[in-house]
């Protein structure tokens, strides 16, 4: 996630703190909703990221494994 989109949502989380009633309108709701589905895709794509290096990490070290090394 970008860091002006991590720090958009932490302001509107900051605006939410020490309100006696909170009203959340339709709009808060979508951006809300499109930021925590902007960190679930960042985080998909980094632990395929670290699956793939892992993969290929494995497959150096049984390769130089094989090759007596």
């Amino acid at each position: 996630m970008n860091d002006k989109a991590i720090k958009d949502l932490e302001q509107f989380l900051n605006d939410l703190k020490g309100l006696d009633e909170v009203t959340i309108n339709s709009d808060d709701i979508s951006t809300l909703v499109r930021g925590f589905n902007h960190l679930e895709a960042e985080v998909t794509a980094r632990d395929k990221q670290i699956e793939s290096i892992t993969k290929v990490s494995k497959s150096i070290i049984d390769s130089l494994k094989s090759q007596g090394r």
